[in-house]
């Protein structure tokens, strides 16, 4: 089965210029944060496949990986969890954040969306509070 991934920051025009796909289906997938959708990036990723003849079935169909996954941390009874239940402090948040932003940065490189270390952080916070 012929298979192209089109992944990184920077990536998102060569949807609407390659020119080469190797069909007409395609599968997006996007992460739980709801960034993509939220920045409308998801928006322009189906309106430049479907400009080059792809077809995308639904618009929900990104969300079933992120659907599955909520099931999945709702039936191990991790919904609720939160890092400060695991004894993390606040303020130690932005040495996560630092942390993983300069030790992992080539996976933040290939990322769809740029994130900076605020934008780390803010994740960090948001599983904090």
């Amino acid at each position: 089965m012929p298979t192209r991934i089109i992944f990184g920051c920077g990536k998102l025009s060569e949807l609407k210029t390659t020119p080469y796909l190797p069909g007409k289906k395609a599968l997006v997938v996007i992460g739980a944060s709801g960034a993509m959708r939220k920045h409308g990036y998801l928006d322009r990723v189906i309106k430049y496949l479907k400009e080059n003849g792809v077809d995308i079935p639904q618009k929900e169909r990104p969300m079933a990986f992120i659907t599955g996954l909520k099931k999945l941390i709702g039936d191990v009874g991790l919904e609720e969890e939160r890092l400060a239940d695991f004894g993390i402090k606040r303020e130690d948040l932005a040495i996560f954040a630092e942390n993983s932003f300069y030790t992992m940065g080539s996976l933040y490189d290939i990322t769809p969306v740029e994130l900076k270390l605020d934008d780390v952080l803010a994740i960090y916070e948001n599983a904090y509070a």
